[in-house]
């Protein structure tokens, strides 16, 4: 699955009649005008979902200054327009498959023993937690089943907001206490379009040129950098500015099997 080709993302619709529909489409039609937001079963999966969509933007086409960010505020691209500048990542945006695959760990991790997928829930119990039997407050036994959408949306979700959990477990940019301030339009029935541009900055030349093939945007397309020893540390200056829209502090393979299931 290709997250930047293929339908997998709910949005709420609305119809020539004036009702709401939810229905799956490819994330080309964040630009479509009766688009009005997304629809996912979860706050934290909707929150990512907008941050998805933001850094897409701003790392495939983000506006040259000003004057081009108001011209696309004002009328927004078609899929057409948005579909090639999306395609110059879709390498770096497979779910599934061979070669380096979203938000996971270039090595295979085939000696890390597997974990129920519910792991990737933000309040899910840790494995100490089970061991002694603490899980309290927040059962165990939550999200044992994900279709594929949902799961990579949980990955992503963690990914960007994971919360310290010990050696190899490291902080998202957004962890320990997740918040992420989003600029939204007075209406909330306002296009799609308009709640994640606002989002967006014009370049106006802060940044070079991202290389899309480079894991310093993208980290999941090179061999993953660990912190272990003193002197291996990841800087701001070892990486591209975009690359805190991808940041991937765990180390996680999805294992998907084609089974019946609810999810």
């Amino acid at each position: 699955m290709n997250l930047l080709k293929e339908p997998w993302l709910l949005f709420n619709v609305q119809q020539p009649d004036g009702s709401i529909a939810e229905k799956t489409l490819p994330i080309t039609a964040i630009a479509k005008p009766e688009v009005i937001d997304f629809a996912l079963p979860r706050a934290d999966f909707q929150g990512a979902a907008y941050q998805f969509a933001i850094g897409l933007l701003q790392t495939c086409f983000a506006p040259d200054d000003e004057f081009e960010w108001e011209d696309n505020y004002l009328e927004p691209p078609t899929e057409d327009a948005l579909r090639p500048a999306f395609s110059k990542a879709e390498h770096a945006f497979n779910a599934t498959g061979d070669g380096p695959l979203f938000m996971q760990d270039f090595d295979s991790l085939d000696e890390a023993k597997p974990t129920s997928v519910s792991g990737l829930l933000i309040e899910a119990p840790g494995g100490n937690g089970l061991k002694l039997n603490t899980d309290h407050f927040v059962k165990r036994g939550i999200g044992e089943v994900m279709s594929l959408p949902m799961a990579v949306l949980a990955l992503f979700t963690l990914q960007i907001n994971a919360p310290a959990g010990g050696q190899g477990h490291r902080t998202g940019l957004r962890g320990g206490g997740p918040l992420t301030t989003l600029v939204m339009p007075q209406n909330e029935n306002s296009p799609l379009w308009q709640k994640l541009w606002l989002n967006v900055a014009p370049n106006d030349e802060r940044y070079s040129a991202p290389d899309l093939h480079s894991d310093t945007v993208f980290p999941w397309l090179g061999k993953t950098r660990v912190s272990a020893k003193k002197g291996s540390e990841t800087y701001q200056k070892d990486v591209h500015p975009l690359h805190m829209f991808w940041s991937m502090p765990r180390r996680i393979r999805l294992i998907v099997e084609d089974v019946a299931g609810e999810c």
